[in-house]
């Protein structure tokens, strides 16, 4: 009994499936009727939606091993005869080629870098007055919302994808070309401030040992003065006005009085008139010239520093990238099958029970 049970079960799910088949077919002209009232919807309101264009661009690490972005290794080889080979190379391992495109990948990246130039640019500036948000959060969310479509994607290690989307193929082509170029200056900037601070840490090191050697350079004159005045007294005691000849324990003494007391008072009297302390520690000369040259260092910052090469120069874009109108009409034509059915299933059910 169980088995005929299920198996006149199962032949009336099989009607049921087969009859709201038949209804299905005998309305098809009306779910076609919605079909196309939906796509026609779809269509129109991916007309009036809001479309975005995106340009694109690629640029990758520069191949040379050497520093020769603009004049940027002239400026650092300047430095090489000053700095110490460790503070040379510091400065140099900073402004390399992965370095400084590195550099551009994070400014670009960079959130702020972004909300600048957003807030800078003549394009956003008219488009915000056009809408006139008189809330400040609106605002927020208009350059929220660009600075998401400021984007950059990692083609390989040495090679990135640049793209910006805007409300038109010329806008989203000059965005990008501007905001590669705030980028660039932002990097150029930067790398100029990495040198001009190595610069100064070496002015300061080199003041700081310069001032030093000046003092330790003074403190051995006045010694020296010191010494050589108690040798005059001692010889001029003794009555040794002139030079001793094989006297074995001057360079032992304390205080030598080799030269007699007339050779002690004339090395007395130029020490005491010494003003270079160079004659006493020839050091401070070579510490001198190097500082000076520092203090007058001055980088040639006028020309930018490109980062990369370009690969590919910022497009224009032929085919909007949202909203896909395709993909919204056939959307739109699913959802219209979808309802042809229901409402048409909803009608027979309500006209059989009639």
């Amino acid at each position: 009994m169980t088995n005929i049970s299920d198996e006149n079960n199962y032949h009336n799910s099989d009607l049921e499936i087969t009859a709201l088949f038949k209804i299905v077919i005998k309305n098809m002209k009306l779910i076609m009727l919605f079909i196309l009232v939906f796509a026609l919807g779809a269509g129109i309101f991916s007309y009036f939606k809001e479309s975005w264009w995106e340009s694109k661009s690629t640029v990758s690490i520069i191949n040379n091993k050497e520093i020769s972005v603009n004049n940027l290794n002239s400026e650092v080889i300047k430095l090489k005869n000053i700095f110490s080979a460790n503070s040379y190379q510091e400065l140099k391992d900073q402004i390399t080629h992965r370095r400084l495109f590195d550099l551009f990948k994070y400014q670009y990246s960079e959130y702020s870098n972004k909300r600048e130039f957003l807030e800078k640019n003549k394009i956003i500036d008219a488009l915000l007055k056009e809408k006139n948000y008189k809330d400040s959060s609106e605002k927020e969310v208009f350059l929220n919302s660009y600075i998401e479509k400021i984007k950059l994607n990692n083609v390989s290690k040495n090679e990135v994808l640049l793209s910006i989307e805007a409300n038109s193929p010329s806008n989203s082509q000059l965005m990008l070309k501007d905001y590669i170029s705030f980028v660039t200056e932002k990097v150029s900037k930067e790398v100029y401030d990495i040198i001009n601070n190595s610069v100064e840490l070496n002015r300061l090191a080199f003041d700081s040992s310069f001032n030093i050697l000046k003092t330790q350079a003074k403190n051995e004159l006045e010694n020296k003065i010191k010494i050589t005045s108690y040798s005059y007294d001692i010889a001029k005691s003794t009555s040794e006005s002139k030079p001793i000849k094989n006297l074995r324990s001057a360079g032992n003494e304390i205080f030598p009085i080799d030269l007699g007391s007339i050779g002690l008072e004339k090395k007395l009297e130029i020490l005491k008139n010494i003003k270079d302390l160079a004659i006493i520690n020839p050091n401070i000369n070579n510490v001198e010239s190097k500082l000076r040259i520092l203090e007058q260092f001055k980088l040639n910052d006028d020309s930018l520093i490109i980062p990369y090469k370009l690969q590919m120069k910022p497009t224009f874009p032929h085919e909007k990238s949202k909203p896909s109108t395709l993909i919204i009409i056939v959307l739109g034509c699913f959802l219209g099958g979808i309802f042809g059915i229901v409402f048409v299933l909803i009608r027979n059910f309500r006209q059989n029970n009639i």
